[in-house]
């Protein structure tokens, strides 16, 4: 076969979905909860800023008060 390659990223939706993503998702949402269990002053120090990437919401910073 001959064809271009596709540029996409198969981690979000879609055909190409990536079976890793759910396990994925659950690593990182036990690996940020844990510690926001076991520190009840931890709190945002302000709202998080969004990186420039269309396909995505992700914070290009979190900074947090102790």
């Amino acid at each position: 076969m001959a064809r271009d390659e596709a540029a996409h990223l198969g981690y979000a939706h879609g055909p190409h979905f990536c079976l890793g993503a759910w396990p994925a998702r659950l690593q990182v949402r036990t690996a940020l909860t844990a510690p926001l269990r076991r520190s009840p002053g931890l709190a945002p120090a302000k709202a998080p800023e969004r990186m420039p990437d269309p396909g995505t919401w992700r914070p290009d910073s979190l900074p947090v008060v102790l």
